[in-house]
């Protein structure tokens, strides 16, 4: 039997610290400890089968914050069912503010579909109060009467064309993709 310090030691090191089991298991036996590798990645799934309940609560306290950082990021997986081992999978980061401390959200989808998006934003933009009864405030004196949430993307066209038919939330832009094309401009 594992300790749950045990456990969230290894898994910290594994996805944390990007320490594969492999290398884990070799620097446990040099301090005496003899575990396999398959022992700590089934053990790591049942943690996480047993913890993956909480995403959903999670994900409904992360929306109370009315502001929302969404990317998503290129991931290799290998020997994945049914995709080859060059083929792009997708890690979405989904970042949000929990009575002022950050929440982060990591889900992980094998295409960049856009459904993925609706399904996981759902109601967001159907929240109930507005930013202006929250008594939040916008740049440049923009209205708040009808956005009842802000949602923060770079520019991949998945995310326009999910939020223009969300028309209570804000689709506010990545600055440093702004940045990016005003070089572009000056290097031609």
């Amino acid at each position: 039997m594992l300790s749950s310090g045990f456990l969230a030691y290894t898994i910290t090191q594994k996805f944390a610290d990007a320490l594969p089991f492999y290398r884990q298991v070799g620097i446990l036996k040099r301090s005496g400890v003899e575990i396999s590798r398959s022992t700590l990645s089934n053990t790591a799934i049942q943690v996480f089968e047993k913890l993956s309940p909480m995403i959903e609560d999670m994900r409904k306290e992360l929306f109370k914050s009315k502001y929302l950082q969404i990317d998503e990021t290129v991931l290799q997986v290998l020997n994945e069912e049914g995709k080859l081992n060059t083929s792009k999978s997708y890690m979405w980061v989904i970042r949000g503010l929990i009575r002022e401390k950050p929440v982060v959200l990591y889900h992980y989808e094998p295409s960049r579909s856009a459904k993925f998006l609706e399904d996981w934003i759902g109601d967001f933009g159907k929240l109930s109060e507005t930013l202006s009864e929250l008594n939040v405030s916008l740049p440049m004196g923009r209205s708040t009467d009808r956005v009842s949430g802000i949602i923060q993307t770079d520019g991949y066209e998945s995310y326009d064309s999910l939020l223009k038919s969300k028309l209570k939330i804000l689709h506010a832009g990545c600055w440093n993709h702004a940045r990016r094309k005003f070089f572009e401009i000056l290097k031609n």
